[in-house]
């Protein structure tokens, strides 16, 4: 099954909940967000799916039409060394919903017969080195059962870990969950669906239709900055209070980055 990442680098636009940078052009392509943002995207998303043990994926990266053009060179030479330019597209756009741009790209790519696989990652977060290979057997299991039938199902990895950056460096690192709202948050179905992995204020009924998955060892690095778009982000969600796992052995990406 195919499977596409979806992640927006400073968009301006809706990003499918409330954000007071990306409704402002001035905010979200001011030059210290950019640069914040870019370290980020490099050192943990970018770095995260370049790790995969399954490569067979394809990025999708929306940017904002009015992106600074050495932030969009920065950014086209970024994925070409980490990825290649055939794992890689970017799409260019100006103010709009971001998730109705990633459904008509995934669309045109992919045709709208076949089901894939749609996961959300933020710029700024990533995912655990065996992300792809995992989503791909649990979605190839989802569509047998009964009980997600239908026009789309979501799944979630919810087990992870939260990173405090100070300026360009992690400061700490702690376990995180995040049910329903997890980086790599995925849909399952026809690219055509009107559901999105993008919006996540999901309503009860397609919460209902969401696997959720907990582990004891992390599945997601979720970035906690001055720069974050949401601002409930700013404070801890629920958390277990063991450290799931080995860091590193499963977020590889941040071996030399983790405070001692």
């Amino acid at each position: 099954m195919q499977l596409v990442f979806q992640t927006r680098f400073s968009f301006v636009g809706k990003l499918g909940w409330r954000s007071k940078t990306a409704d402002h052009a001035d905010r979200a392509l001011a030059s210290d967000r950019l640069a914040a943002r870019l370290a980020m995207f490099e050192k943990v998303t970018l770095a995260s799916i370049a790790d995969q043990t399954d490569d067979d994926f394809h990025l999708h990266l929306l940017v904002a039409e009015a992106l600074p053009a050495a932030t969009r060179t920065t950014l086209r030479d970024l994925c070409d060394n980490y990825l290649g330019q055939d794992r890689v597209t970017i799409l260019e756009r100006g103010p709009s919903r971001s998730w109705n741009e990633m459904r008509n790209a995934v669309c045109t790519a992919l045709g709208e017969d076949d089901a894939i696989i749609q996961c959300a990652l933020d710029d700024d977060d990533g995912v655990a080195v065996d992300f792809v290979e995992l989503c791909k057997a649990e979605a190839a299991r989802i569509q047998t059962a009964e009980h997600f039938a239908g026009e789309a199902t979501f799944l979630n990895f919810a087990s992870g870990v939260r990173l405090e950056w100070s300026d360009d460096v992690i400061v700490d690192v702690a376990p995180d969950h995040r049910p329903i709202y997890a980086p790599g948050y995925a849909l399952i179905g026809k690219p055509r669906t009107t559901a999105s992995a993008l919006v996540q204020n999901t309503p009860v009924d397609r919460v209902q239709r969401c696997s959720c998955i907990m582990t004891d060892r992390p599945m997601f690095a979720k970035s906690i900055h001055a720069y974050n778009d949401r601002e409930s982000l700013s404070g801890a969600p629920d958390a277990p209070t063991d450290q799931p796992g080995d860091v590193e052995t499963f977020l590889p990406m941040l071996i030399g980055q983790l405070p001692t």
